[in-house]
This record gives structure tokens, C-alpha cells and sequence, in this order.
């Protein structure tokens, strides 16, 4: 009855963007092979990108997009862009359908991408003073970022969820991720600064 459902999802606004590689992708890669799938997939992606316009604002959309997705694991290319049931959700709606299922919202397992900090400050003060609650301001988050994907938690609906973190309670547990060294050495007892995700930090901790 305390158990957690973890569901991923393509979400709007941000896959639109995302929408027209995958009509093209599905109209021109005809490979059954998972391998072969892939690489033509990949294939196409870079010639989809080496071939529209940096110059005008729908040309850097296609390239952008593009590129994340040259970026992608094959896991998701198969199995999320190119799935053949591929319905992406708001937010609101998602929950709306979890609710009928008597299930509620915990949060993101992305914590990070919860937090308004990670807004420009002007989206920040208008979250401030937007109305609704908590799910209200993730959905307008949506929007201002483009998210297309979403890993969302979910617990029965009778299920109060505390959601604020005492430093208490986080200095209890241990953190994991795949930080990008930007500056310093690994090896050395000296700082090294790292990018994780877009949040840059800096440590002289060398099990860290």
C-alpha cells in the first residue's frame, strides 16, 4: 500500500518538435533489424540535420532536435521515438487518467527538473505569483522549458506525499549521476569542477 509507480512518458509541449523527425524517420527507414535499425535511423538523423537551415528559426528546431536525438540510446530510438503507440500526454492529463486509477502524484523522478531555481528568473517570479498548486506550476514549467519527457512517480491516492526535504533527511543518503569533468584532474587532492545535467559543482572530494 506504500509501494511507488514509476511511469515514463513522451509529454507535450516539447515533443511536437520532436514529432516531425519522427513522421520523417518512420516514412523513410524501412530496416526490421534492431541493429539495422538504428544505424539507419542514425543515418537519417545526421542527413535530416546536415540539411536544413541554420538560418531560419524552423531549421534550428530540426537540427536541434536532431542532434539530441543522434545523442539518444538506442533504447529510447526504438522503443520511445519510433514506438508504434506513441500518444505523449500533458501533465495535467496524465494525472487525470492516473486519478481514475485512484493513484496520485508524488513528483519527477527527476527531481531536478522540478525545481523552479532551474528557471530563467523572470519565470521564476511569475511561478510565484501564478495560480494553482504544485501540478498547476509543473505544467507551466513544461511549457517554458519544451519538456518532452517525463518520468513521473506515483503513489496511492489516500497517500499524503511530503515533499519538502530536510537537509536532515538528504545528508542520509547517497547520490549517484555521470558528471562531465570540466575543469581539474580526478586523480589530484585539488578542486575539479563537474557538469551534471547542466548543474555545475565543484569538489575536492575524490570518492565524490
Amino acid at each position: 500500500p506504500r509501494g511507488i509507480a514509476y511511469i515514463s512518458y513522451n509529454t507535450e509541449p516539447g515533443f511536437a518538435s520532436r514529432r516531425i523527425v519522427r513522421d520523417f524517420l518512420q516514412m523513410h527507414v524501412d530496416a526490421t533489424d534492431p541493429d539495422q535499425k538504428v544505424e539507419q535511423v542514425r543515418q537519417m538523423l545526421r542527413w535530416l540535420r546536415s540539411s536544413t537551415s541554420e538560418d531560419t528559426n524552423e531549421g534550428r528546431m530540426v537540427r536541434g532536435t536532431c542532434e539530441r536525438m543522434m545523442a539518444a540510446p538506442p533504447s529510447y530510438l526504438l522503443h520511445g521515438l519510433l514506438a508504434e503507440h506513441n500518444h505523449p500526454l500533458y501533465l495535467r492529463d496524465f494525472l487525470a487518467e492516473a486519478a481514475e486509477a485512484e493513484l496520485g502524484y508524488l513528483g519527477d523522478a527527476d527531481f531536478g527538473s522540478m525545481l523552479a531555481e532551474n528557471l530563467h528568473p523572470n519565470a521564476q517570479k511569475g511561478l510565484e505569483s501564478a495560480p494553482g498548486g504544485f501540478i498547476e506550476h509543473e505544467q507551466i514549467q513544461d511549457f517554458l522549458c519544451g519538456r518532452a519527457f517525463r518520468r513521473s512517480l506515483l503513489v496511492h491516492h489516500d497517500v499524503t506525499p511530503e515533499r519538502s526535504i530536510p537537509w536532515e533527511r538528504a545528508s542520509k543518503l547517497w547520490i549517484s549521476g555521470r558528471p562531465r569533468l570540466l575543469a581539474g584532474r580526478i586523480e589530484d587532492s585539488d578542486e575539479a569542477r563537474f557538469d551534471a545535467d547542466g548543474v555545475v559543482f565543484t569538489t575536492d572530494d575524490p570518492v565524490l
